[in-house]
């Protein structure tokens, strides 16, 4: 009888043993298939908040090249400088970094779905079964900053590009975990065709 007893609690001890590490073997899968998703959806909510922000702010601040740069050039006509206008770089700067932030702030929470035989690890059922539906709470700042790109565009011809880089620091908040993620974009606001510069002068406009 005793012997029996003891066969009975070694089975229950090694059942809640089974049971205790099956629990948290599933709960750090879950926790890593959740945080890839995570990330996925909080890079692809900041790569779309950044388009949607830059493009809204190019188009309402309805500005050309010119009013951007201005060519500085000598009595004969050759290029001495380009003149950056930076207060208006800073306002569509600012503008763009407002449009950014309040898109991201918006969305609030996002649903992250997860087939919950992803868990198991196994590949051949993977994504088979019912979701496991989780809301996370997603936040950002923006920032960003501006470069100068020059390239050939023809004979005695200069690309002239101003590249708007901008970044996103994401903030995925679920339950008591944050993890961030950092998501930069370069976006052309302005070109221009210069006639006339030589790659000398190029250095120099840069340096």
């Amino acid at each position: 009888m005793k012997r029996l007893k003891s066969k009975m609690v070694i089975t229950i001890l090694l059942i809640i043993l089974f049971v205790s590490a099956s629990v948290i073997l599933i709960e750090f899968r879950l926790k890593n298939v959740r945080d890839e998703m995570s990330e996925f959806t909080a890079r692809n909510a900041a790569a779309g908040s950044i388009l949607a922000g830059v493009e809204e702010t190019v188009h309402n601040a309805n500005y050309y090249y010119d009013d951007l740069v201005t060519i500085v050039r000598d009595e004969q006509g050759n290029i001495k400088s380009l003149v950056t206008n930076t207060s208006r770089l800073n306002t569509v700067s600012n503008a763009v970094n407002r449009n950014v932030d309040s898109r991201i702030n918006h969305i609030e929470t996002y649903p992250v779905s997860i087939p919950l035989t992803s868990i198991l690890g196994s590949e051949l059922v993977s994504g088979v079964g019912p979701d496991i539906t989780f809301r996370v709470t997603l936040t950002g700042t923006a920032s960003t900053s501006f470069d100068n790109v020059f390239d050939s565009a023809g004979v005695n011809q200069t690309r002239h590009q101003i590249m708007l880089k901008v970044t996103v620091k994401t903030y995925v908040i679920f339950g008591a975990s944050v993890t961030k993620h950092t998501v930069s974009t370069d976006v052309c606001i302005a070109e221009n065709i210069i006639v006339g510069i030589t790659p000398e002068a190029i250095a120099q406009i840069t340096n």
